[in-house]
């Protein structure tokens, strides 16, 4: 919660800012040296985004960046892209852990048995981590959803 404050009057507003941040991180560029590396991986540490994902360069040709010299080798990439992916699995099962009691409007994406697989706003389609709701409910319906559990990457939830 934010507030304003008025020099004469006290309180101009109040307003909640409610987001979620999402991206995608290359790793092994050519010239990415060890500084370069380490600079992300504070920023990784410090900023815990919520959902974050890694892939490591792929050298094609017909790019400018084949062509650039320091080229990474495959093994420093893929050292790289598992310990930033170890780093951001700790800090989404911390952030799933301060999801659990709270209520989120989510989209029924799909069915499988009894089983609703649902996102809600912070959570991209077919990228990012689902809630499970142990109830069959309406495709692409919105439901008012509390989570109730973690599993993993993924959350459980429950229809209020």
């Amino acid at each position: 919660m934010f507030c304003i404050y008025g020099f004469d009057s006290g309180y101009i507003f109040f307003f909640k800012l409610t987001f979620v941040i999402r991206t995608t991180f290359i790793l092994g560029f050519p010239g990415e040296n060890n500084d370069d590396f380490e600079t992300l991986t504070n920023f990784i540490k410090d900023t815990k985004i919520n959902n974050v994902g890694f892939f490591k360069y792929s050298r094609e040709e017909g790019t400018r960046a084949y062509s650039f010299e320091n080229q990474i080798d495959e093994e420093t990439k893929e050292d790289r892209l598992r310990y930033l992916s170890q780093i951001q699995y700790e800090i989404q099962l911390s952030n799933n852990d301060s999801l659990i009691g709270k209520e989120f409007d989510a989209v029924i994406d799909y069915v499988e048995g009894e089983m609703s697989v649902a996102r809600y706003y912070g959570q991209a389609p077919l990228i990012d981590s689902v809630i499970y709701i142990k109830e069959k409910l309406e495709i692409g319906k919105s439901y008012k959803i509390k989570i109730t559990n973690k599993s993993d990457y993924d959350l459980e939830g429950e229809r209020l």
